[in-house]
């Protein structure tokens, strides 16, 4: 698994023979070899963004190499904003070293995520935006889609790392779980398993994510995580839109 945080069955996205795996969801999806695996590299990247930054990450980001799988799905994806890639390579190659970059991060994930004098922009909790299946419900943390994560985890055997005390509908738990569900049905040829991808992707995570997108763009000037949210979005979108290609 990319980010590490889900335990049980072992996940990771490409086993040792990722040309293989990769064909086999050709034949249900229709992309390319190199489309797929830079979808699935794309989200693993924002997956690690919005665990928040690390000198580590910031260094990765600023390589030449960083945004070669979004580049990859550039004509696959509609973004809102339309130029929401372009903005965010400017801001990141806007610095020349990694430590200003992460001092820049840093303070702006914990301004608009963690701790602000007046509220928190817009938190990475997916029940703070609406519980699931309640339009009239009021936004709670902990709330119904929390339980929904758990319930999802313990039907397929997983659980958090121990190190982990967010609660499970924080968003790059909710995208790991989605890693799971499309490295599963990959290796394992298992149609239900896209299936449950396909809908997790669009049906739970890309309402509230929206949200939380329209949220960073019209309450922050913050030129790098609105963006990444964004392209989060679109990421979302064209997972739920794969069944339409499907030869099922």
């Amino acid at each position: 698994m990319p980010c590490g945080k889900l335990q049980g069955q072992r996940i990771s996205l490409f086993t040792s023979n990722p040309e293989s795996n990769c064909s086999r969801m050709i034949s249900q999806l229709y992309l390319t070899t190199v489309q797929q695996e830079a979808l699935l590299k794309s989200i693993e990247k924002l997956c690690s963004v919005f665990w928040g930054p690390s000198l580590e990450k910031c260094q990765e980001m600023l390589s030449d190499d960083y945004f070669l799988s979004f580049d990859v799905l550039d004509g696959l994806l509609t973004y809102d904003p339309p130029h929401s890639l372009e903005t965010l390579k400017k801001t990141v190659t806007g610095f020349s070293d990694g430590v200003l970059f992460f001092d820049f991060l840093e303070e702006s994930y914990v301004r608009l995520f963690v701790n602000a004098q007046n509220s928190i922009t817009a938190p990475l909790y997916h029940s703070c935006y609406q519980d699931r299946g309640q339009p009239d419900s009021q936004p709670r943390l902990m709330g119904e889609s929390a339980g929904f994560m758990r319930q999802l985890f313990k039907s397929k055997g997983l659980s958090l790392a121990n190190s982990i005390n967010e609660p499970s509908d924080h968003l790059s738990i909710e995208l790991e779980y989605l890693f799971f569900l499309l490295q599963h049905g990959v290796t394992k040829q298992d149609n239900e398993a896209l299936d449950e991808a396909i809908s997790f992707a669009g049906t739970f995570m890309l309402p509230w994510v929206s949200r939380f997108r329209d949220r960073l763009l019209s309450r922050s000037a913050c030129p790098f995580y609105p963006f990444a949210a964004a392209i989060l979005a679109s990421d979302l979108h064209l997972v739920s839109l794969l069944n339409r290609n499907s030869e099922r």
